[in-house]
């Protein structure tokens, strides 16, 4: 995703560009206060690199029976149970081969303000697993 801007009536990108890992499941593990996650390594230590691109994880938790996943008419597409977001820029390196857990705070639901607010405030500051 980039941020494009009007310019003159010309449509530019502004140099912003935000990367999204997505990733779905139905075993998060969840709390009152977060989500919690096992998170490839692989995709953690991308996650968590330092250069100028925004790098955002997006878990969308999904229920348990496939059959209550995407409800579709003509008139609505419904997706059940929402996603999450984090951004793991600057995280800690892990000794595990495998997979890393990562928390998810509960109030990181992924909506389309959250989506605006990300962007307004380019995020750069750091999660830790």
């Amino acid at each position: 995703m980039r941020q494009v801007d009007d310019v003159g009536g010309r449509y530019i990108e502004s140099g912003l560009q935000i990367d999204v890992q997505l990733k779905s499941t139905t075993r998060a593990i969840a709390t009152d206060r977060e989500i919690k996650y096992d998170l490839d390594v692989r995709a953690y230590d991308q996650l968590r690199r330092t250069d100028n691109i925004l790098r955002l994880f997006v878990l969308l938790v999904l229920p348990e029976d496939e059959a209550d996943w995407v409800v579709q008419s003509d008139e609505e597409l419904l997706l059940r149970k929402c996603a999450y977001w984090l951004v793991l820029r600057g995280g800690l390196d892990v000794q595990s081969v495998s997979t890393v857990r990562v928390s998810i705070p509960r109030e990181n639901l992924l909506t389309a303000n959250a989506l605006l607010e990300i962007i307004g405030r380019k995020i750069t500051t750091r999660e830790e697993p």
